[in-house]
């Protein structure tokens, strides 16, 4: 994934987190609905920042792995759990597996950090 990917990848998932927090709080949800897209919202702008800076200081291959992690992890996380606020789904089995790729995402940051 290029550096230019990183950042544009970051740029949509900001986006996309402005728009389902928008959502939330405008939209006549109900109030479990409207907490689940908050959340599925908050993951996205939590990691749009990750991406830009991935996509500005992250090289080699630690930093395209994260980079990787976290837009695989934001999309499997707050897509499920958006889904889950719209009731397009009942339950979010990829939720977990979304939020570990996540974690992921931050420890090779770190790694990529240390290693200079």
């Amino acid at each position: 994934m290029s550096p230019a990917l990183r950042i544009a990848a970051g740029g949509l998932v900001g986006a996309t987190g402005v728009i389902l927090a928008a959502y939330a709080a405008h939209a006549r949800l109900s109030p479990e609905g409207a907490r689940f897209i908050g959340r599925a919202a908050e993951m996205a702008l939590w990691h749009a920042p990750l991406l830009l800076f991935l996509g500005l200081w992250g090289r080699g291959g630690a930093g395209t792995f994260a980079a990787l992690a976290a837009l695989l992890g934001v999309i499997l996380f707050s897509g499920s759990v958006a889904a889950l606020g719209f009731g397009l789904i009942s339950r979010t089995p990829l939720a977990p597996v979304g939020g570990t790729l996540c974690i992921l995402a931050w420890l090779l940051t770190a790694y990529a950090g240390l290693r200079g």
